[in-house]
């Protein structure tokens, strides 16, 4: 099972990689939609994410992201801001790194495993830039995986590996259909990530999310 530092990691390298990317300030919910993104194409990058995702009725969650924003803040790895207490007496905030936390990325990074994590996470933020945070939420809950578990009413963990992966069994076919129709052949995994998003996007609209 994976350690509990891993799953800070991956969110203070999310809040690296947002300020680099000149995003916004990320909330809770970003976490849990970009890493679970991450984690679904993370065959192009041949890497084992490590942890898993449960079906819910908002979307991917794991519980440990929940809660590592504050954990960081107590480390002051990141600090909490746009602070509001809503009518169930639950706290909501937007985080960012603070100058410790991006040392600490920058520490971090100097092992070969960690530096690989944190530039998978850098790229699949990197093509998410252009559809923004809100945007990006709405991707991962059509992520093709999760849609087909939410449509067969599947309860636990999303299975994310081998064949059970559809995003990665949904970029197989449009790159076998590129290279046949239009002998376009894409050689990276961001080439791949910039198809895989553009595909998901146009369903964005026709079947939001309620």
């Amino acid at each position: 099972m994976i350690n509990r530092p891993a799953y800070l990691n991956d969110v203070l390298f999310a809040l690296y990689a947002a300020e680099k990317l000149g995003w916004t300030a990320l909330a809770r919910t970003h976490f849990q939609r970009i890493l679970y993104l991450c984690a679904a194409l993370s065959d192009l990058a041949n890497s084992e994410w490590g942890y898993d995702f449960s079906n819910t009725l908002y979307g991917p969650f794991n519980r440990y992201i929940s809660t590592a924003p504050d954990e960081l803040v107590h480390q002051r790895y990141a600090e909490a801001i746009e602070v509001t207490v809503q009518r169930d007496s639950k706290m909501k905030a937007t985080f960012r790194a603070t100058d410790a936390g991006k040392e600490r990325v920058e520490l971090i990074a100097k092992l070969r495993r960690e530096q690989r994590r944190l530039a998978w996470i850098y790229s699949v933020m990197g093509v998410l830039t252009v559809y923004g945070p809100t945007v990006t939420s709405k991707l991962a809950f059509i992520e093709p995986t999760f849609t087909t578990m939410k449509l067969e009413n599947r309860k636990g963990a999303i299975e994310l590996s081998g064949e059970n992966n559809q995003s990665i069994q949904l970029l197989r076919r449009l790159s076998d259909q590129l290279e046949r129709d239009y002998s376009i052949h894409l050689d990276t995994p961001v080439s791949h990530l910039i198809l895989y998003f553009d595909y998901l996007s146009r369903d964005i609209g026709r079947s939001e999310p309620k």
